[in-house]
């Protein structure tokens, strides 16, 4: 049920509502593949094997369509306060950001203390925008022709770099995209308790509802690609360096 603009999630039950609500939600927050799969400009993605995937009853597959996502898995008490790892295109551009919440190392916390003991780590995702994917692949200039998952995922990944930042802005670390980065020199190197568990591109095709397009996607065929950063880390504060 809408609510002030919104949907008050008090009121959705089971059934159709319910579902009609999860696709509102997704669209809210920038999740709406069935219209980015209509954009006119659209490029077509190679989406391997979805023949032979079994989808939900009056789904059918968006062709030559996939949603990327970056996965990051963070060290909690990386830097012994909060941070952020922030992703950007063409170096400017902000496609997402993962927080993390910590307190300092001397917090009488005792959650904490033992969390830090155990080297916690913290998950998110972020969502690369279809119309992102398909400027990376159009300004490319590569024969769309004969494009594949491969040379997909190094054009989207030679487009990205991350930053480790604090909460006031401080850049604490960096690092560069693609297998073709040159890599970071050893001593430039950020401390590897700082650096992140895993930062990876993983991508999943996408099937909608024949009759309803109210319905939320179905999400299906994921697929691990690469590390966005194989290069390394690059210190870019003395707080990276401290072992």
């Amino acid at each position: 049920m809408a609510h002030g603009g919104g949907i008050a999630l008090f009121y959705v039950r089971e059934g159709v509502i319910k579902q009609e609500a999860r696709a509102r939600i997704a669209r809210y927050y920038g999740v709406d593949p069935q219209r980015s799969a209509r954009e006119t400009n659209r490029v077509e993605i190679p989406v391997p094997g979805v023949g032979e995937i079994s989808l939900p009853t009056n789904f059918t597959s968006i062709r030559g369509f996939r949603l990327f996502v970056i996965l990051a898995r963070l060290p909690e008490h990386a830097f012994g306060h909060s941070y952020d790892l922030r992703i950007y295109y063409k170096e400017t551009k902000l496609i997402g950001n993962v927080s993390v919440f910590a307190r300092p190392d001397n917090s009488p916390c005792k959650a904490c203390a033992y969390r830090r003991t155990n080297t916690a780590v913290v998950r998110g995702v972020i969502l690369i925008p279809p119309r992102i994917v398909n400027e990376i692949i159009v300004e490319s200039g590569i024969d769309r022709s004969t494009n594949t998952m491969e040379i997909t995922t190094e054009l989207i990944t030679r487009a990205l770099t991350g930053k480790l930042l604090d909460v006031s802005g401080k850049l604490l670390a960096s690092a560069k995209g693609g297998d073709s980065a040159e890599p970071v020199r050893d001593g430039d190197s950020a401390a590897e308790r700082v650096q992140p568990v895993e930062v990876s591109l993983v991508s999943s095709g996408v099937a909608e509802h024949v009759n309803d397009s109210n319905q939320p996607v179905y999400l299906f065929d994921w697929n691990s690609h690469k590390g966005l950063f194989p290069s390394g880390w690059k210190a870019e504060d003395v707080e990276a360096t401290q072992v």
